[in-house]
């Protein structure tokens, strides 16, 4: 059983036209900007700074780490949002 020239037809406009949107939203999402780049907090700068006067320093060390991945999450989780 084949099916009529004209329901071929149809059929591939209705592939077409989803798969344009598809595109046209991926793209759409690709191009947003994502916002502020959370590693230009002052906070991060200030510590970044304090490691780089005294690198010995195990508590700024630690804060460094706790504060770089609570700002990966938020970077990731923005991204996430706009994916």
């Amino acid at each position: 059983m084949t099916l009529p020239r004209r329901s071929w037809l149809t059929i591939a406009t209705a592939a077409g036209t989803f798969a344009f949107i598809v595109v046209a939203l991926m793209l759409a999402s690709y191009a947003k900007p994502v916002g502020e780049n959370p590693f230009d907090s002052n906070e991060w700068l200030a510590l970044k700074g304090r490691l780089t006067e005294n690198p010995s320093d195990a508590e700024a060390a630690e804060r460094a780490r706790d504060l770089d991945l609570k700002l990966r999450k938020t970077f990731f989780r923005r991204r996430l949002r706009y994916v």
